[in-house]
């Protein structure tokens, strides 16, 4: 296992010197997993620097944000699953913008729409393997209480998202926009929210 990798990408028969090493040369870092390093990377770099771009054509950004936002809601589901946990994936191109703005950007709206539906398929299939479980599946008893570990520490990370700032900026966006999607949010998250109580 390497820890952390270096690697260095040269144009293909590229001299390189001083002056010519910016437009010829690409480098960087790996550490950890690729999948946990590349989502780093795109939250750290390339997102804000795509979302603070505002010289592109309407039709190119809503077009772009919309494959970008499915990308990411991929790439963090296959980075944090790995771990067997649930994680949601915020958008941050809503983050500083006030909800009477957003409401009037459609294609922003129907982005966020397509987030809320995702979290909301998240909690579902959450709460359907614990259910899986509880109509008595065969697993031993030492499966039965890693699983039940591993439920609760998930249930305790779903619960904490459901409070976060940008997971509540959304939820009132879509609120104020009148979305069918936030009452099927809000229902999954009660679930969540009893669940933890007890």
């Amino acid at each position: 296992n390497v820890e952390q990798l270096f690697y260095f990408i040269r144009k293909e028969r590229a001299p390189l010197t001083p002056e010519n090493l910016e437009e010829n040369l690409q480098f960087g870092s790996v550490r950890g997993s690729p999948t946990a390093s590349l989502l780093r990377l795109m939250n750290g770099i390339y997102t804000p620097y795509i979302f603070g771009n505002t010289s592109w054509p309407e039709s190119i950004r809503n077009n772009f944000s919309a494959n970008f936002h499915h990308f990411m809601t991929s790439l963090t589901d296959t980075r944090y699953n790995l771990q067997g946990q649930t994680v949601f994936y915020i958008p941050i191109e809503a983050m500083n913008v006030e909800a009477e703005t957003a409401i009037e950007d459609k294609p922003l709206v129907q982005r966020l729409e397509i987030t809320m539906v995702h979290w909301t398929r998240q909690i579902k299939e959450f709460l359907r393997a614990k259910e899986a479980v509880e109509m008595g599946e065969s697993l031993g008893p030492l499966e039965v209480i890693e699983f039940w570990r591993e439920q609760c520490t998930d249930l305790s990370g779903i619960s904490k998202q459901l409070d976060k700032p940008g997971v509540k900026h959304i939820e009132h966006i879509l609120k104020m926009a009148k979305s069918s999607y936030v009452e099927p949010f809000q229902n999954m998250s009660q679930q969540i929210q009893v669940r933890e109580n007890h």
